[in-house]
């Protein structure tokens, strides 16, 4: 194969494991809320360390969080739901206008501390892009706005 062709694969691998299509609910066909720990198993096999269900893959490492049963952590779902996704980019990261996403879609804030991070929040589809000195830091995958039926009612 030609080394242009083997360089440029190289490059862009980072950005499919990111974005597959950066404007879709979840990561790899999970989704917060409506895929299960088996559904994350059954995907990427078993996990491999880490406080939380923590995945180490080559270009990025991958943070579960899991709800305990209905309404323990406000949503409405059964023990082992997925509720949040953390994909950590380790190395190779893309730009932000890589990814070729819709900015009048996403928020944007800055981090009060830390001054070279900035936040894009895509409620609608329950995706934060951190970015840092203009690369992609990490992705937060979390319930969408289409989810919100399935919070938990407060007696107020």
């Amino acid at each position: 194969m030609n080394t242009q062709v083997i360089c440029i694969l190289t490059l862009l691998f980072p950005l499919c494991l990111l974005s597959q299509d950066s404007e879709t609910r979840g990561w790899k066909g999970i989704i917060p809320l409506h895929s299960s720990e088996a559904d994350v198993r059954k995907k990427i096999g078993m996990p491999n360390g880490g406080p939380l269900v923590q995945y180490k893959l080559e270009d990025v490492n991958v943070d579960f969080n899991f709800s305990s049963g209905p309404c323990n952590e406000g949503w409405n779902v059964p023990a082992g739901a997925v509720l949040e996704i953390i994909v950590n980019v380790k190395k190779n990261r893309p730009q932000l206008s890589g990814l070729n996403l819709d900015m009048r879609q996403y928020e944007k804030s800055s981090d009060p501390e830390l001054l070279d991070i900035s936040y894009y929040v895509n409620k609608k589809l329950g995706i934060t892009y951190v970015i840092w000195r203009a690369e992609v830091n990490s992705i937060y995958y979390s319930p969408s706005e289409d989810d919100n039926n399935l919070k938990c009612k407060t007696d107020k």
